[in-house]
Parts: C-alpha cells; sequence; structure tokens
C-alpha cells in the first residue's frame, strides 16, 4: 500500500467514527417525533423515529407590542400550561382536570384546547370572544379568528402569568389549522411511541402553527406520543 493510499483510507475511517458519534448524541426518548402521514392516516415511514423541527417553524419574534384589553371588557382567558404531560392525558376529561387545577388560582370554568372523542376543539369553546392572555394582552378579538387568522399575541403566557421561552414549544392539541379534531395519541390515552397526535408551536401565531405545528394536505406531521409537551387553556362563558 503506497502512502497515499494510506492517508486517504484513514481520512475515511476517520469521518465515518465522528459521524456515528453526531448520531449517537440523538436523544430518541424526549425530543418529538414529527411523522409524515397521508389522508388515509397511514405512516410515511416504516417505523416513527424522532426528527428535529421543521425548517419552516422558526419562532415568530417579530411581533407588534401586545394590545392590552381593558378589564372592564368582557373577554374570557387564555393560557399555557406551565407542566407538560405525554399524550396519555386521560382524554378530554383529563385534559379539562389538567387546566381547571393549573388555573386553581384564577377563578373561572376552562377547557384545554384539545381535539378527541369525536369532538373538534374550536366546538368546545362557547364564548364568541374576545380571548386574552392572563396578562390581559388580545389574543383574538372574535372566536373565528382561531381559525382563519393569525394570533394576535403568542399564547406563551402561562396560568402565573410569567411567559415561557423554549426550544421545545410543543403544545398537544389533536387540532388541525381549522380547529377540527385529527390525530390525538388514540383520544389520549396512549402516551407511546406507538401512537401519533397532533401538536402546535407556542412560540407561533402565524399560519396556524400555534395548533398544527407542520404538514400540508394531504400529508399531515404528527408528534410520537411520548414527547412531553404543554396544553392550552381555554376560559368559558
Amino acid at each position: 500500500m503506497t502512502w497515499r493510499r494510506f492517508l486517504v483510507l484513514a481520512g475515511v475511517s476517520s469521518t465515518l467514527v465522528a459521524c456515528g458519534a453526531l448520531i449517537g448524541i440523538q436523544d430518541i426518548g424526549v425530543d418529538p417525533a414529527p411523522l409524515a402521514h397521508d389522508a388515509g392516516g397511514h405512516f410515511d415511514g416504516a417505523e416513527p423515529v424522532d426528527a428535529p423541527a421543521p425548517e419552516d417553524s422558526a419562532p415568530d419574534v417579530d411581533l407588534p407590542p401586545p394590545v392590552i384589553v381593558d378589564s372592564s371588557t368582557p373577554a374570557r382567558r387564555v393560557f399555557l400550561t406551565s407542566t407538560t404531560t405525554r399524550g396519555a392525558i386521560g382524554g378530554l376529561a383529563g385534559a379539562d382536570t389538567l387546566c381547571r387545577s393549573a388555573a386553581s388560582g384564577l377563578g373561572g370554568t376552562w377547557v384545554a384546547w384539545v381535539s378527541g372523542e369525536g369532538k373538534n376543539a374550536y366546538d368546545r369553546l362557547d364564548f364568541p370572544g374576545p380571548y386574552i392572555t392572563v396578562t390581559h394582552a388580545l389574543v383574538v378579538l372574535h372566536k373565528t379568528d382561531l381559525q382563519t387568522a393569525p394570533l394576535e399575541h403568542l399564547i406563551n403566557i402561562m396560568e402565573n402569568g410569567t411567559q415561557l421561552m423554549s426550544d421545545k414549544p410543543w403544545v398537544w392539541t389533536g387540532t388541525l389549522r381549522n380547529g377540527t379534531a385529527s390525530y390525538d395519541c388514540n383520544n389520549w390515552t396512549n402516551g407511546s411511541g406507538a401512537a401519533a397526535g397532533i401538536a402546535g408551536s407556542f412560540d407561533q401565531v402565524s399560519n396556524g402553527k400555534w395548533t398544527q405545528n407542520d404538514g400540508e394536505a394531504p400529508f399531515v406531521a404528527t408528534f410520537n406520543c411520548g414527547t412531553l409537551a404543554h396544553l392550552y387553556c381555554f376560559e368559558l362563558n
């Protein structure tokens, strides 16, 4: 073997070792697993695997100053839970219980923005708007804006009134951008990688990504139900 051929082979070997080290650092038990499904509900791939967030899911950071709604204006509040959960939430009742527990110091009656059990998240809300954060920043003026328009403010204010910023802004919703039901971790009873659910991103206001992180027809991107994610909680009338 010539010395030049030896150097080439040594360089290739080093590259393969480095690539193997990089592949090995991924923690597939924690990060979300966006999975592509077709309209018939089939996985677009052999098995679920974890993957980074889509490139077009960069945080909406260039937002205008929040519109503060006067406390005398009839409005209902919305917040992001400070805690996270896997997909085994305990059905819609379990999701609502998590919201009501988090809102114990806020008063009012609350439901989670989740679809399942044949019900759409949008239809579970009974107030026409406006909806505001617990710090009185306008989120949407009308309930219908949750289906069609960009949010006025990120839903990243937690029940304690503080803002959450994270590189894992996942929120379980089971809800498409028009407010209707989709993949829901087997009606929120399965918290393993064997099931999939729709999740939104609390760092998004445009294109409905706050409720459905990614995916265009006929494909819908879902998340591994073992992923830890927050919930959106809405106050009822």
